[in-house]
């Protein structure tokens, strides 16, 4: 990369850096400021407060370190020494600089400290880096707080947002911010460097500097000219699909996102390499996603491609998303209202996206939907109350065909046994015997199939989990039947976890040996590949006990059920619900595990034709799929030089900074950095130290009773349950997703979809409290 440093300039330790910047700065305000050596404290203390209180006054002063290692070029010190805020009085003032003196453990007399006034009227502050701290990229990364604390970033806070702006790209920034970008531009010019860790506040008089001094140990990854040259290549990508979804549409709106609906956040992760998402794509998200809603009865989306690939993270198309939840009947008019109702109000409150049918827009019908609930729902707000009992009727009647003996569901699990069958015959199959590439199209084939099942079976599950939710939020059963009703279901997690404290180690894999953490990871060892790694064979965890309560329902009970799905106007028989509902847990996890066989099997049979050409997995992970999905593919070295330029391509993506949610075709050169809203799962509490657990680095020795941090799990992390964790927390995920659902099923408390901030800042800590009811997580050590 270009040099950060364009000409010297002399950092003067934090005291001597602002008394040079106070009389130049235009963009900023310095506030008054007293500076003096140790050497004059410990000659004559009693005239350095006297000289202080003259020059700023006794009271709302903050004593500041400026020891002579800090804040000088080539090196920064942030943080090591102590400052001492809203001292009043002469008695505090004497105590704060005694306390930030005896900071520097062994003070020497030219080391100094500053005292300034305290800045007032303060509505955001932070710090401001204009490059990215990770990358050495040329973007402006801007963390604050605006709850009055000055030192809200710097000591930790919880609370920190953060924008992020590309500089020769730069928008407007927040309001909150005003003044930002110019005092960021002023200083640079000034001190003639590029690479500056700035701290600040904004005042209701504009900004106000705190502290300048050098980033230090940037890792730079090639050229600013290259970057952004990229990121420009990119941005017009975005501009043209989002042209595509927003035409016609003047406000603001949400338009792609990175957890919605199929969330690839959570499955594949935010920056996939090729081979990963392309498997994504073509097994879910470019047909199989819409054909099974379209079976279900909602509206026809296939020709739709749900995801894109944006600087190298997967979006969901948001809009396509929610028109795919309408009902197939809905007039055009209605459809069109209800999505762009949608798109805002998500554009408006981001951290929902990973909750759009919980808290935008209903996608069943349940026994709380009544017309004055509805007429509430954000998707549904612009709809007249005629319009809305036109949705709620077609949205009934599209429940009711799922639920029914022959709707589509009830087709669907017709199939299974076939489905089963086919796996089982792949499996007996020698690699060695067969042709590693035509194993590997019948197993993607058959995970194409299986992949529409899939994905209606998650809808028909959903609908049963919502109802049922929906007869408690009535007060129709009892509080916590949801969880209790479900326990009856026997999923494929509970067998998993029995099967390891019941089968020998070679029962275990042949049953269970396909199942890969990081499903569309060829990189990822399965768990017959690498077994030791997962599992502690010499000490299984005792066989789980599992008491079902109220596994056979009072006769009231279910009168009353009865009764709630008659006054709603469901033609349902709760029997006949209850069935469906089990049968829909069931068959989810059934159908995920079925669909996570073949694509391992696949995998693993790509695997072993790489190995005959010498081709390593870490190549065929840049590949791309349609090379070996055809009957006639590439030569194995047009492979190896198209995955070469594909990781090329995958490492300068890597560091390009992306939004959660895409709501402009600015999004690449300045977004903020949504705070989100985690689900927390079952309402145990848990205190445990902390272990990181990554897809390709597992030790399972290592995580024995401790809260375990992932940042995307998807189904191969079921191994994790055989170990007597404490807890997990996920960066990505929903309150519907796959670790939600086992955190419930083995009653361990989990908190889902923290943020990868949030995620990275509890990694740092070696103890953590769980708290699920209170809805806290807080870090002990």
């Amino acid at each position: 990369m270009e040099s950060t440093r364009l000409t010297t300039f002399s950092f003067d330790g934090k005291a001597g850096t602002l008394a040079k910047l106070t009389p130049i700065l235009s963009s900023a305000t310095i506030m008054p400021l007293y500076r003096f050596t140790v050497r004059k404290w410990q000659e004559n203390s009693a005239l350095v407060i006297e000289n202080i209180v003259n020059s700023l006054g006794a009271d709302n002063l903050i004593v500041r370190s400026s020891c002579r290692n800090e804040d000088r070029s080539g090196q920064s010190g942030a943080g090591a020494y102590d400052s001492i805020a809203n001292v009043n009085g002469e008695p505090e003032l004497y105590s704060a600089i005694s306390h930030v003196i005896a900071s520097y453990n062994g003070a020497i007399a030219e080391d100094e400290v500053l005292v300034q006034q305290m800045a007032q009227d303060v509505l955001a502050c932070g710090v401001a880096m204009t490059r990215d701290p990770e990358s050495g990229l040329p973007y402006y990364v801007i963390n604050y707080t605006v709850d009055g604390q000055t030192d809200g970033v710097t000591s930790g806070s919880e609370n920190v947002l953060s924008w992020i702006a590309l500089k020769d790209e730069v928008a407007n920034e927040p309001p909150v911010l005003k003044g930002m970008i110019a005092l960021l531009q002023e200083v640079q010019l000034i001190t003639t460097q590029t690479a500056l860790d700035i701290e600040f506040a904004i005042t209701k008089e504009g900004p106000v500097l705190f502290q300048v001094r050098p980033m230090t140990a940037l890792d730079t990854l090639g050229s600013d000219h290259e970057f952004l040259k990229l990121i420009r290549k990119e941005a017009e990508s975005l501009k043209e699909a989002c042209d595509r979804l927003q035409a016609g549409h003047t406000e603001k709106i949400a338009l792609f996102g990175i957890m919605p609906d199929w969330n690839p956040a959570e499955i594949i992760g935010v920056k996939p390499r090729t081979l990963a998402f392309d498997l994504y794509k073509y097994l879910i998200t470019d047909l199989n996603w819409a054909s099974a809603r379209f079976r279900y009865g909602y509206r026809d989306m296939r020709g739709h491609k749900l995801m894109s690939s944006f600087a190298g993270t997967p979006y969901i198309a948001i809009p396509y998303s929610i028109e795919s939840f309408i009902p197939a009947s809905m007039p055009h008019d209605i459809v069109s209202s209800v999505v762009n109702a949608s798109c805002h109000h998500l554009a408006q409150h981001p951290a929902l996206h990973d909750k759009i049918e919980f808290a935008i827009v209903p996608t069943c019908f349940t026994p709380s939907l009544t017309l004055k609930s509805a007429s509430s729902q954000p998707a549904l707000k612009n709809l007249s109350k005629a319009e809305i009992s036109l949705y709620l009727d077609e949205l009934l009647k599209l429940t009711e065909h799922i639920i029914s003996d022959n709707g589509p569901f009830a087709n669907d699990l017709r199939l299974l046994p076939r489905i089963e069958q086919n796996l089982n015959e792949l499996k007996e199959k020698e690699l060695r015997d067969t042709d590693p590439l035509q194993h590997f199209r019948i197993a993607l084939s058959n995970a194409s199939v299986i992949g529409e099942i899939f994905a209606g079976s998650a809808r028909a599950a959903f609908i049963a989990t919502s109802i049922l939710k929906s007869l408690e939020q009535e007060n129709v059963v009892p509080q916590g039947y949801t969880d209790n009703f479900l326990s009856r279901a026997r999923t494929v997690g509970q067998e998993l976890s029995d099967d390891f404290c019941l089968l020998d180690k070679q029962l275990f894999l042949r049953k269970h040996g396909h199942i890969r953490p990081g499903t569309y990871d060829i990189r990822v060892a399965r768990y017959d590949e690498n077994p030791d790694s997962y599992f502690d064979w010499l000490s299984p965890p005792a066989r789980p006990v599992r008491t079902v309560e109220n596994a056979s329902d009072s006769r009231d009970l279910l009168l009353s059920i009865q009764k709630a799905f008659h006054h709603c106007g469901m033609d349902i028989h709760v029997k006949q619900f209850f069935t469906f509902a089990l049968n829909a847990v069931e068959a989810r996890e059934k159908v995920k595990y079925l669909y996570g066989a073949f694509v391992s099997e696949a995998l693993s049979a790509l695997t072993a034709w790489g190995a005959l050409h010498r081709i390593d997995r870490d190549t065929l992970s840049h590949s791309p799929l349609n090379y070996f999905i055809n009957e006639k593919y590439c030569d194995i070295d047009g492979i190896d030089a198209v995955a070469k330029e594909n990781k090329r391509i995958w490492q300068s993506k890597s560091s390009l900074r992306s939004p959660s949610i895409i709501d402009s075709a600015n999004a690449l050169y300045a977004h903020e950095i949504n705070v989100a809203k985690p689900n927390f799962i079952t309402k145990e509490r848990a205190e445990a130290s902390v272990r990181v657990l990554k897809a390709g680095n597992t030790h399972s020795d290592d995580i024995e009773g401790t809260i375990v941090l992932i940042e995307n799990a998807d189904p191969g992390f079921d191994w994790i349950f055989t170990r007597r964790i404490s807890g997990f927390i996920t960066a990505y995920g929903g309150e519907n997703s796959h670790m939600s659902i086992r955190a419930r099923e083995f009653g361990i408390p989990a908190v889902i979809g923290i943020g990868e901030r949030a995620l990275n800042r509890l990694a740092g800590a070696q103890r953590l409290l769980m708290d699920c009811a209170a809805n806290r997580v807080e870090i002990l050590s």
